[in-house]
C-alpha cells in the first residue's frame, strides 16, 4: 500500500511539474508574436496596391500649416522672406499677419503644434526659433538662435515634436524643448543613426514610430521604439508608407513589393523594458511605462522597470506595516492569551479577510487619503508618542514589585494597553498639531517642500501600504498562530516548571519549532502584497 502510495505521489509531481512547464511554453507562444520584428513579404491585394500606387496630397515645399485649439497659422516663404497668417477660428473677422526676414538662408521652415514658436533652417545648421504671441501684435517679437548638424534634409516628425534631418551617412532625430527665461534655446538629441552606405531617401510611418531608409546599397526599418535597424531588401528604391504597419517598395514609378509589420508598439526588446530610453518630450532619457499615451505625441513606453520597482516598494511599506502586527498579533494570540478569549479574538481578526480589496482601496483614496494628508503632524507625533510611552510603560512595569500582582500563565493585563495606546496617541495628535502652528505657514507639508524639497500627494506608497496592510494581515496572523498552536503545550509547560519565564520558554522552546511556519507566513503575505493589484490601482 506504502508502495502504491509513493507511486501516486511521485506521478502527481511529475504531473504538476510538466503543467508549471506547459504554462511557461504557452506564455512564450503567446508572447513570441509580441516580440517578432521581422517584416514579412506579403502578397498585396487590390486595396493594397490602390492605397500605395495612389498619390497623396503633399503640401508644397513653400508652405507649412499648424493648428491649435481654435488658432490656425499658415506660414509662406520665397526669396528669403516667410509671411504668417493667424487666424483665430472663433472669429473669422479676426486675422493677423506677420512677416520676417532670416539672417541665413531658409531650407525649412517648422511650425510648432502648439504655436509657441516657429524654427527656420539652414542646410548648414543654422537655426532660428521666433516665439509666436497669438494675441498681441507682432506676431514675431524676437528670435533666438542655434546649431544643428549640417543636413542635406530636413523634414518634421508626423507628431511636429521632432526635426529629423540626413547628412550622407547619418541620421539625426532632434527636438526643440523650449525657450527660457533668459532667452536660451534648449535643444536635445532625441536619436542618432549611422548607415553603411549614403542615404538617398527617407519615408516617414504616419504615426512617426518608424522611418524607411533607402540607401545605395539596401533598404532598411528604424524602429525608434527600441532603437533597432530591420534589413527590408538589399536594393535601393523609393520607400512609401501605406499605413504604419505596410510599407511600399516603389521603382520606375509603380510599387513592386510591400513589407507588413507588427502593430506599431509591439516591436518590443529587451532594452525598451530595462533601459531607460530618450522620449519625445524628455530632456533625458527616462523609465517610463505609459502603454497608451494621453498627449499629442502618442509615443506608447513599455519599461517594466517602474513596475517592477512600484510594486516592491507597496510590497515593501506593506510588510513593514502587516508584519510586526500580524505576528505579534499571533505570537500574544497564540501562546499568552487564555483559551477563552483566544475563540473570541482570533475569528474577529480572520474575518477581516472577508473585506474585498477594492472596498479597502477605495476607503483608502477616498476617505483615509485626505485625512492623513490634513492631519499629517499630529499622526506622525502620535505614532512617536505612543511608541514612546509604550516603551517607557514597559520599562517602568518591570520596576513594579511582584509582590503588588499575581504572574499568571494566562493574564489579561496586555489588553489594558488599548486604553493606554488610544491615550497616548490621542495626546501626541493634539501635541503634533500645536507643533504644526508653529511651522511657517503653518504646514507641514508647505514646510518639507520647501525645506528639503519634499513633495507630499495624498495617495503615495505608504497609503497603499496601510491598505494592503489590512488585507495581508489576517493570512499572515491565521498561518503564523496556527504555527505557534501546533507546538505542544508540554514543550513550554515543562520549561516553566524548570524556572524558565514565560516569555524565555517562547524564544528558547516554541520560537525554534514554530519558525517555519511563521515564515511561511511571512512569505505568503509578502507574495498576497506583491500579487494585489486593486488596492493599487485604486
Amino acid at each position: 500500500m506504502d508502495l502504491w502510495a509513493g507511486r501516486v505521489i511521485r506521478s502527481t509531481s511529475v504531473l504538476v511539474l510538466l503543467a508549471v512547464v506547459g504554462m511557461f511554453a504557452q506564455m512564450l507562444w503567446v508572447a513570441a508574436p509580441l516580440l517578432s520584428t521581422s517584416p514579412s513579404l506579403v502578397e498585396p491585394d487590390a486595396a493594397a496596391w490602390t492605397a500605395a500606387s495612389t498619390e497623396a496630397d503633399v503640401m508644397p515645399a513653400n508652405r507649412g500649416r499648424a493648428v491649435f485649439r481654435h488658432w490656425s497659422a499658415d506660414v509662406i516663404w520665397s526669396n528669403g522672406r516667410i509671411e504668417m497668417t493667424l487666424l483665430d477660428e472663433r472669429d473669422s473677422n479676426l486675422i493677423r499677419t506677420g512677416s520676417v526676414v532670416p539672417a541665413h538662408s531658409i531650407d525649412g521652415v517648422f511650425l510648432d503644434p502648439a504655436l509657441r514658436w516657429m524654427v527656420v533652417a539652414e542646410a548648414s545648421g543654422k537655426i532660428s526659433v521666433y516665439p509666436i504671441s497669438l494675441r498681441e501684435d507682432p506676431i514675431f517679437k524676437d528670435v533666438v538662435t542655434g546649431m544643428l548638424p549640417a543636413f542635406d534634409h530636413i523634414e518634421q516628425m508626423p507628431d511636429g515634436h521632432g526635426l529629423l534631418l540626413w547628412h550622407g551617412e547619418k541620421l539625426n532625430l532632434w527636438q526643440v524643448l523650449g525657450l527660457h527665461h533668459d532667452h536660451e534655446l534648449s535643444l536635445n538629441e532625441l536619436a542618432a543613426l549611422s548607415v553603411d552606405a549614403p542615404i538617398i531617401d527617407v519615408a516617414i510611418a504616419p504615426h512617426g514610430h518608424r522611418i524607411a531608409i533607402s540607401t545605395t546599397g539596401e533598404t532598411v526599418i528604424w524602429q525608434r521604439q527600441g532603437n533597432f535597424i530591420q534589413r527590408v531588401t538589399d536594393t535601393a528604391c523609393a520607400p512609401y508608407w501605406v499605413s504604419d504597419q505596410l510599407l511600399a517598395c516603389r521603382a520606375r514609378g509603380k510599387v513592386e513589393s510591400m513589407w507588413q509589420l507588427p502593430q506599431p508598439g509591439l516591436d518590443i526588446t529587451p532594452s525598451l523594458m530595462f533601459l531607460p530610453q530618450q522620449y519625445t518630450g524628455y530632456k533625458n532619457p527616462e523609465l517610463l511605462w505609459l502603454s497608451r499615451d494621453s498627449d499629442s505625441i502618442k509615443q506608447p513606453k513599455f519599461s517594466i522597470t517602474p513596475l517592477l520597482f512600484g510594486t516592491l516598494k507597496a510590497a515593501f511599506f506593506t510588510m513593514i506595516i502587516a508584519m510586526p502586527i500580524g505576528l505579534g498579533c499571533a505570537i500574544y494570540v497564540g501562546f499568552f492569551m487564555s483559551r477563552r478569549a483566544r475563540a473570541r479574538v482570533k475569528p474577529a481578526i480572520e474575518i477581516l479577510e472577508s473585506i474585498p480589496t477594492v472596498v479597502l482601496g477605495a476607503i483608502a483614496a477616498i476617505w483615509l487619503a485626505p485625512v492623513i494628508l490634513a492631519n499629517l503632524a499630529g499622526l506622525i507625533t502620535a505614532i512617536v508618542v505612543a511608541m514612546g510611552g509604550l516603551a517607557i510603560c514597559a520599562m517602568a512595569w518591570e520596576l513594579v514589585p511582584k509582590t503588588w500582582y499575581r504572574r499568571e500563565y494566562y493574564s489579561p493585563m496586555p489588553l489594558l494597553l488599548f486604553p493606554l495606546i488610544v491615550l497616548l496617541g490621542y495626546g501626541g495628535f493634539i501635541w503634533g498639531g500645536v507643533l504644526e502652528q508653529s511651522l511657517p505657514q503653518a504646514s507641514l507639508t508647505s514646510w518639507l517642500e520647501a525645506t528639503i524639497g519634499m513633495t507630499v500627494t495624498d495617495r503615495n506608497a505608504l497609503l497603499v501600504g496601510m491598505a494592503m496592510g489590512v488585507a495581508v494581515l489576517p493570512t499572515m496572523f491565521s498561518v503564523a498562530e496556527d504555527a505557534i498552536r501546533s507546538v505542544p503545550r508540554f514543550t513550554s509547560e515543562g520549561s516553566i516548571a524548570l524556572g524558565a519565564t514565560r516569555w524565555q520558554s517562547f524564544t528558547d522552546v516554541v520560537l525554534p519549532i514554530a519558525l517555519p511556519g511563521l515564515i511561511s507566513a511571512v512569505m505568503l503575505g509578502f507574495g498576497r502584497a506583491l500579487g494585489e493589484t486593486m488596492v493599487v490601482l485604486m
